[in-house]
């Protein structure tokens, strides 16, 4: 059961990134590609910043590996996600 639940989840988070990427390239004026470079830096510098922060936050406080990556994936991606979605 665990398998097949975590293979859903990758398709559904997968199937959600290509949505929004056709989704955002569906007005013929503004396709998402033809923006300048400052835009994708505005895009991504807030989950890169909270990926490091996270980080730093969850070394210093001495989780496990695994635990890291996990409090790091729900600051960073997860958040990201729902409010894709919503």
């Amino acid at each position: 059961f665990n398998l097949q639940s975590n293979r859903f989840g990758n398709f559904a988070g997968v199937a959600l990134l290509i949505f929004s990427a056709v989704i955002s390239n569906a007005n013929k004026d503004a396709f998402l590609w033809q923006r300048s470079w400052k835009f994708y830096v505005g895009v991504a510098a807030p989950c890169v910043v909270a990926l490091l922060i996270a980080n730093i936050v969850t070394t210093y406080t001495g989780l496990k590996k695994p635990e890291r990556v996990s409090s790091s994936i729900e600051c960073c991606y997860q958040n990201t996600g729902i409010a894709t979605s919503v």
